[in-house]
């Protein structure tokens, strides 16, 4: 086992798709703290110069595209900045640059650089596919089974290198969005909750892990570069998918609360409780378990041709 994790981590160390990920992971978690900042930059220009805009039908027309964003992001302005109608509509109106800016730094947007999840997803499910499916076709596993080491102990080396790769990822995520918002929006402290910050971190790790164990034990079933485009459409429409079977059912299956992304834009946020918390370990232990035994068992039971 200790000399497939030698081999598997100097792969892992010298494969081009894992930087080239690491690279995109890095520029697309700063570009969206940096566009947070941009977008609450318009908006302020926006709100102290309405007539600049309404002046032409071009301005006139942007202000109409602005405001209907706004509206359709609401929820995200309301969860993320801070503001709290209730059960009232949100609109531009109702927004306040100063109150906005004052609600983000570098500590909050390490985590909401993470947003739902579907970033690192994506990014797995590229990595994970070229980096499984690459031994398959080179015949590098073949040769591992035939030097005698038992498929378990090759999943699980698999396993523990993407998973890895998968930690590093997310430091990525939380390192560069922690500077891109201590760039944009300062670092100040006050009234952060470092304890709060901690445990948003440890959960989405734990999501991160799960979809690592998740999409390696896709790579092994597919083993070709077609779990790329089923990874991705997993992450992509599945939640879809949940919601079309709750309003089919009228409400009575409700099964997005078992999809182990729910609870990634909650983490983000900060707006969980001990209850959500404990239910993010039960869904990272099922999502580990499940795919790890069934992914072993399919390995261990086909052939490798």
């Amino acid at each position: 086992m200790i000399n497939l994790l030698r081999s598997d981590f100097y792969k892992l160390k010298h494969s081009v798709s894992f930087y080239v990920c690491l690279i995109l992971i890095v520029a697309f978690t700063m570009f969206s703290v940096f566009f947070t900042d941009f977008s609450i930059g318009i908006m302020e220009h926006y709100l102290e110069n309405p007539d600049a805009y309404n002046s032409s039908a071009a301005g006139s027309s942007f202000a109409s595209g602005m405001e209907a964003g706004f509206n359709s992001s609401a929820s995200y302005y309301e969860s993320v900045i801070g503001i709290d109608l209730g059960d009232e509509e949100i609109t531009m109106a109702d927004f306040d640059p100063s109150e906005a800016r004052k609600g983000l730094n570098g500590w909050s947007t390490a985590a909401i650089s993470f947003g739902d999840g579907t970033m690192i997803a994506i990014f797995l499910a590229v990595f994970v596919s070229i980096f499984v499916t690459g031994e398959f076709t080179s015949g590098t596993i073949q040769n591992s089974v035939s030097k005698g080491y038992s498929r378990t102990k090759i999943y699980m080396s698999k396993l523990i290198t993407v998973s890895a790769a998968t930690v590093v990822f997310f430091l990525a995520i939380i390192i560069f969005g922690i500077i891109a918002g201590g760039i944009s929006f300062g670092f100040n402290a006050e009234g952060v909750s470092f304890g709060l910050i901690l445990l948003s971190f440890l959960g989405l790790l734990l999501i991160s892990l799960s979809l690592a164990a998740l999409i390696t034990m896709f790579a092994f079933l597919l083993r070709n570069n077609g779990n790329i485009a089923l990874c991705i459409c997993i992450v992509v429409f599945i939640t879809t998918g949940f919601e079309v079977v709750q309003m089919l059912f009228n409400g009575k299956f409700d099964l997005a609360n078992y999809w182990i992304l729910t609870p990634a834009s909650k983490l983000s946020t900060g707006a969980f409780d001990a209850a959500e918390f404990l239910r993010v370990i039960a869904l990272f232990v099922g999502y580990t378990a499940i795919p790890t035994l069934l992914g072993c068992v399919s390995f261990k039971k086909r052939s490798i041709r």
